[in-house]
């Protein structure tokens, strides 16, 4: 065998060579895979096939609640999957940094997710009492580090990501690697002169996205989606549809339309023109007004309250107070329920329209808490949202409302336009069928959030002065950046795959992705000839056809001592693509046999001779990769 320092030199004059020929041999007897054929004590919260599958497979173990170690299998798929987003990624003008785990409080009290996203923050201090937190996200980090060497537009785009860990304090980790506490993630964060050259970036990333996950080899859906405490004006999640997922999405199964349901908007199954002419008609006037605001009979008339609080702040972190006790009034049907995002969206443009030009502001801060008032006093305004659901044709006519405010008892009262502003359900019409006049109804399908692209805007560039000098001489004035960020759960889509993708057996890996693309399994390894032409097979496997060759460095060898019932039963449970199964037949007339994993059948068998079993393998896992 050659020392350490006789294979490094060999290794410095190969060239191109397949490193697994100048390495020792991927042999399941020496590597640290502890298999388990008991099912793995996991907790109700964690009872997932991804979880135990993990577990048993030995790519993971538990640390502490929702913190987990990743062995070395498991780590060598996600380098498998980290591998395919550097390449699309590069692909696509992305350079890869790495950034901190620890993050100073200051750029997260200047944008407001300091407190904004409360309890979620691992927050402490150092001894000097400094107040940090662990990276849940990077947008204020990478924001301040373009923001100190931005100047121009000569300098624009940018394209910087990274894959790394974060962390976030779940309140109830479950599910495995699907919602843990520590997680590893891509996010790649856009720096753009206009919004124009932004947007063509945000479709640029959804391209590349597409690519990732195509490549990977899992069904995949895209959602149009709520921007949350990220922010934006654009947003899409990417899913694996999957039983174990939290999030239910509306799709139309004519036309494709996906949405988050809190994103999602549905044609009413009734509304047609002639049932809308057909609708008794109220005026809110006097005793009808007084009636739908009053708390105590407005639940079984379908109004909803929200308190109202909305301030706005400066790059100098002063905050002006718009509203501290304003009321939303939403009105539905009794069977519908209100959509508060959607209301918010309303509420929060409207409050942005009454600022000033000369008063700018960096961001807004507004919330919306559902409650049961008492009473409406004459210190609160109320803002009237009226949701197309509601079960009589409200008109809204404002000068009477305005006369009937004396009745009320409120400050001022503010009427929003009709329209959409309910939980969309399974059976309303699809909104895109909808409009071609075509018939279509949505249905519900639980989905893994994998993937998530955001069009920011200037939340982050405003707050932390992110800007450049533009292209036209003539306006002196700095621009903010146009910032996208777009994330990727990586260790999420590990387990996600997983849902997707397995049987009673166990895993059934993305050729793409899989730990090891081929398992050369011997079926006695007491016989020393059995071993010798597993051994050879191996390395013919191995052996490097071309720089890009399917199975350079792809294949393990089972050489451990056991019974062949309990190797095959280890195969199929981690999932190996491929397995060459080396017995009897082999030696007494060269035939082996080739298993393929694929979902929802037995093992796919054949027998081959030994002489054609390497080109076969290689040429089947070129087609998977293909794909």
């Amino acid at each position: 065998m050659l020392s350490v320092a006789a294979r490094s030199q060999q290794m410095r004059t190969t060239g191109a060579r397949c490193v697994s020929q100048l390495t020792p041999r991927n042999r399941l007897s020496q590597m640290f895979i502890p298999t388990s054929k008991e099912k793995v004590a996991a907790s109700n919260a964690d009872a997932v096939a991804s979880h135990s599958l993990m577990l048993k497979s030995g790519f993971i173990r538990q640390s502490s609640s929702g913190i987990y170690s990743i062995l070395p299998i498991g780590l060598r798929t996600i380098e498998k999957i980290e591998k395919v987003i550097d390449e699309e990624m590069r692909a696509i003008g992305g350079q890869k940094l790495a950034l901190p785990l620890v993050l100073s409080s200051e750029m997260w009290k200047k944008t407001g997710r300091w407190d904004g996203m409360g309890s979620e923050l691992f927050k402490l201090q150092d001894r000097k009492e400094s107040d940090l937190l662990l990276a849940p996200t990077h947008e204020e980090e990478i924001t301040q580090i373009v923001a100190n060497e931005l100047s121009s537009y000569r300098q624009l785009p940018i394209r910087l990501y990274q894959i790394g860990r974060k962390y976030r304090d779940e309140m109830r980790p479950r599910s495995g690697l699907l919602r843990g506490r520590e997680f590893m993630m891509k996010d790649l964060y856009t720096f753009d002169e206009n919004l124009e050259t932004a947007s063509v970036a945000y479709d640029d990333v959804q391209g590349a996205y597409d690519r990732i996950f195509r490549r990977i080899g899992v069904p995949f859906a895209v959602a149009e989606a709520d921007t949350g405490n990220i922010g934006g004006s654009r947003s899409h999640e990417y899913h694996i549809l999957s039983a174990a997922g939290e999030d239910n999405l509306l799709t139309c199964p004519k036309c494709h339309y996906t949405a988050n349901e809190e994103k999602a908007t549905g044609v009413l199954p009734d509304t047609d023109e002639e049932a809308l002419k057909a609708q008794p008609t109220i005026t809110l006037a006097g005793d009808s007004l007084l009636q739908l605001l009053n708390p105590s009979s407005a639940h079984s008339l379908g109004v909803q309250f929200a308190s109202i609080k909305a301030s706005l702040v400066d790059k100098h972190g002063k905050r002006t107070v718009l509203e501290e006790n304003a009321l939303v009034a939403a009105i539905s049907s009794s069977s519908r329920e209100v959509n508060f995002l959607k209301v918010y969206e309303v509420i929060r443009k409207h409050m942005e329209t009454k600022v000033a030009p000369d008063q700018p502001f960096v961001r807004s801060e507004i919330s919306l808490t559902p409650t049961v008032p008492d009473t409406i006093s004459s210190t609160q305004s109320v803002h009237l949202i009226i949701d197309e659901s509601a079960e009589q044709g409200i008109k809204a006519n404002e000068k009477t409302l305005r006369n009937d405010l004396k009745t009320l008892s409120c400050k001022d009262m503010i009427v929003h336009p009709k329209g959409d502003y309910r939980v969309a359900h399974e059976g309303d019409f699809c909104p895109s069928c909808h409009a071609d006049h075509v018939s279509s109804k949505l249905i519900t399908e639980k989905a893994i959030e994998i993937g998530h692209t955001f069009l920011l805007g200037t939340k982050y560039s405003d707050a932390l002065d992110c800007s450049f000098t533009p292209r036209e001489p003539a306006n002196a004035t700095k621009l903010p950046a146009q910032m996208g960020c777009y994330g990727i759960g990586v260790s999420r889509l590990s387990a996600a795959v997983i849902e997707s993708l397995h049987d009673d057996a166990g895993m059934i890996w993305p050729t793409s992705i899989a730990p090891y693309r081929a398992c050369v399994l011997v079926a006695d390894n007491k016989n020393s000839e059995s071993n010798d032409i597993a051994e050879k097979l191996y390395d013919e496997l191995n052996a490097q056809a071309s720089i890009n060759d399917p199975l350079c460095n792809e294949v393990v060898l089972d050489d451990r001592k056991g019974g062949f019932g309990f190797k095959i039963r280890d195969a199929e449970m981690i999932g190996y693509p491929f397995v060459v199964i080396v017995g009897n037949k082999t030696r007494t007339n060269g035939m082996v046999e080739i298993r393929e994993r694929i979902k929802g059948q037995k093992s796919h068998q054949i027998e081959l001779p030994i002489t054609e079993a390497v080109a076969h393998l290689k040429q089947r896992v070129a087609e998977k990769l293909a794909v």
